[in-house]
C-alpha cells in the first residue's frame, strides 16, 4: 500500500499541526495578508459624500421661529413707544358759472365805513413800454410833439384821499410843467406793520409845451396849485419813467394807410407784451382781472432811419386792475349757492375774463368803484388749513374720525393711517401728524 507522504509529515501528539506550533518566546505573530477573492468581493465602504439623515433639523426650525417671534416682539415694543398719524385728504371740487353784476372798490382809496357792502377790493398798477416797426417812408414832414412819461403821485397829508382835477400841473426843479390828462384820486395814508405810509397812484403826464427841452430824466415834482398850503410838501410826485418824445423839426413821412397799419400792429404787440409783463411783475398772491385794464398809446420818436424806410415807435401805458387771489375766490364763492359756508380757492383764476357793466365807463386811475361781471366757468377747490385739521384731530378716537370730517365741508374724503397700527387714538402732539392734500 502506498504511503501517504502528507500524513507522514503530520506530527504526532494529538492533532498537532504547523498552525499549532508554539512560537519561540519573544517573537510576535505576524498576520498573514489575505487577498480579496473575485468570487466573494469585499463589501464597499460607504462614500464620504453620502448624506446621512440629520435628526437635529426640527431643533433649528424652532430656533428660526423663536428668532422671528423675538424680532416681532421687539418691533412691537419699539412701535408701542412711537406715535404718528398720516392724514390723506381729498378736497371737494365745485364747478360753477356765475352770472350777475358785482361791485368792486379801490382798496387804497376807500377805507373804513366808506367801503361799499358786498364788494371786491382791487388795486391798480401801471407799466409803460415802447414798441416799434420799420415801414416805408415817402417824403418828409414838419412835426411838433410834447414829451410824456409816467409819474407816481404820493399823498402823505393824512388818511383822506385827494382828488386832482384834469390838467393839474406838476413842476420839475427846473421849472418845467407837466399836466395830467384826466382827473385822478390819490389815496390817503395807510398803516403797514404799525407804520404810516403815504398813499400813491401812477399816472401819465404830458409836457406843457412841445420841444426836446422837456425830455428829462427821473426827477421830483411839486404841485404849484398847493403853494401856501401844507399840502404843498405832503402831496408830491416822482418820475417812474423818463420824459421822452418831445420834438420839433422834420421827420420822415409815412403814408397814412401805411401808418395806420403799422400803428395797429405795434399796439396789438404792445398790448400782449404789457399784459405778459404785468402778470410777471405782480406777486403770485395777486391776480390780474383781465378785461378791466386801460391801455393808452402815444406816438414816440422815429428811429433808425435808413434809405427810404424809418422805424415808427409807439409808447404804450397799461393800467391794470389786480386783486388778492384768495380774496377773489372768497368773494366769488360767496355768490354761489353751491359754495355757501365752504372755504375754497379758485384753481383757474388766471383764465377768467372780466367785463364792465353794460354801458358803464371805468377809468382805473380816476374811479374808485366799478361794477363788473365774470365770463367763464369757475373751478373751486375746497380750502383746507392743515393747522385747523390737526387741532381737530389731536387725541381723537378712531371712532370719532367721521364726526371730525363732517365739521370740514371743504373735505370730500379723508383717510387716516396710525402708528402703531393697533392704536385706538390719534397722537396728542401736532408734530406727529402728516397732512397730505391731493391735487384735484
Amino acid at each position: 500500500m502506498t504511503k501517504n507522504v502528507l500524513q507522514d509529515m503530520v506530527p504526532s501528539g494529538g492533532g498537532r499541526s504547523i498552525r499549532n506550533i508554539p512560537l519561540p518566546k519573544g517573537r510576535k505573530e505576524t498576520p498573514i495578508p489575505v487577498r480579496e477573492s473575485s468570487v466573494f468581493p469585499r463589501t464597499p465602504k460607504p462614500s464620504r459624500n453620502f448624506s446621512m439623515p440629520k435628526f437635529n433639523k426640527p431643533k433649528k426650525v424652532w430656533w428660526w421661529v423663536g428668532g422671528v417671534a423675538g424680532i416681532l416682539v421687539i418691533a412691537g415694543i419699539v412701535m408701542s413707544f412711537m406715535s404718528g398719524a398720516r392724514v390723506e385728504v381729498k378736497p371737494k371740487v365745485v364747478k360753477t358759472n356765475l352770472t350777475g353784476i358785482f361791485n368792486a372798490y379801490k382798496a387804497d382809496a376807500i377805507t373804513g365805513d366808506k367801503i361799499p357792502p358786498n364788494s371786491l377790493p382791487f388795486q391798480v398798477v401801471t407799466i409803460t413800454k415802447t414798441g416799434g416797426k420799420t415801414v416805408k417812408a415817402n417824403g418828409e414832414e414838419q412835426v411838433q410833439r410834447k414829451a410824456n412819461g409816467t409819474i407816481i403821485i404820493y399823498n402823505n397829508s393824512g388818511t383822506a384821499s385827494q382828488r386832482l382835477i384834469k390838467n393839474t400841473r406838476f413842476e420839475s426843479p427846473e421849472g418845467l410843467i407837466f399836466r395830467v390828462s384826466d382827473s385822478v384820486v390819490v389815496p390817503g395814508q395807510k398803516t403797514v406793520d404799525g407804520k404810516k405810509q403815504p398813499g400813491s397812484v401812477e399816472i401819465l403826464v404830458y409836457a406843457d409845451d412841445v420841444g426836446e427841452k422837456y425830455n428829462i430824466g427821473l426827477t421830483d415834482f411839486t404841485i404849484p396849485g398847493f403853494k401856501g398850503d401844507p399840502k404843498f410838501t405832503t402831496i408830491y410826485a416822482r418820475s417812474k419813467t423818463p420824459m421822452t418824445g418831445g420834438f420839433v423839426g422834420t421827420m420822415k413821412k409815412v403814408a397814412d394807410a401805411d401808418r395806420q397799419i403799422a400803428e395797429n400792429e405795434i399796439e396789438a404787440a404792445l398790448k400782449t407784451d404789457l399784459i405778459k409783463t404785468v402778470k410777471g411783475q405782480i406777486p403770485t398772491s395777486m391776480v390780474l382781472l383781465s378785461g378791466l385794464e386801460k391801455i393808452t398809446f402815444v406816438p414816440a420818436d422815429q428811429s433808425e432811419p435808413s434809405g427810404d424806410s424809418v422805424k415808427m415807435n409807439t409808447e404804450g401805458s397799461l393800467t391794470a386792475v389786480i386783486t388778492d387771489r384768495q380774496t377773489l375766490a372768497s368773494f366769488l364763492g360767496a355768490q354761489s349757492a353751491d359754495l355757501k359756508n365752504i372755504p375754497a380757492t379758485l384753481s383757474n383764476a388766471d383764465d377768467l375774463t372780466f367785463a364792465l357793466k353794460d354801458g358803464s365807463k371805468f377809468d382805473p386811475i380816476r374811479d374808485q368803484t366799478m361794477q363788473f361781471s365774470v365770463k367763464g366757468d369757475e373751478n373751486f377747490v375746497g380750502l383746507i388749513k392743515n393747522e385747523d385739521l390737526i387741532a381737530a384731530l389731536i387725541g381723537k378716537a378712531k371712532t370719532d374720525l367721521q364726526a371730525v370730517k363732517d365739521t370740514f365741508p371743504a373735505i370730500q374724503e379723508m383717510k387716516v393711517s396710525l402708528l402703531p397700527p393697533w392704536a385706538s387714538h390719534l397722537p396728542t402732539a401736532a408734530k406727529d401728524f402728516t397732512i397730505v392734500v391731493s391735487k384735484p
